[in-house]
């Protein structure tokens, strides 16, 4: 199982959160842009590889299928 972190918690409401997975991966930051907390969430992500690249993620999340 993975972690999850809120780095500015509990002072902070944004959607900023970090999330590691393994523990030979890196955590990668992750972004709720939007939610209405009951049927979907939006959620980005941007990570930079040791300068050879960089990768960037959008889900969304739903409770039922599109």
């Amino acid at each position: 199982m993975g972690t999850l972190r809120q780095p500015n918690a509990p002072d902070s409401l944004s959607g900023d959160l970090t999330v590691k997975l393994f523990d030979f991966i890196p955590a990668a930051p992750y972004q709720v842009l939007e939610t209405d907390y009951d049927n979907y969430s939006v959620v980005y992500s941007c990570s930079h590889f040791f300068g050879l690249g960089t990768n960037e993620f959008l889900w969304v999340f739903s409770r039922k299928p599109l």
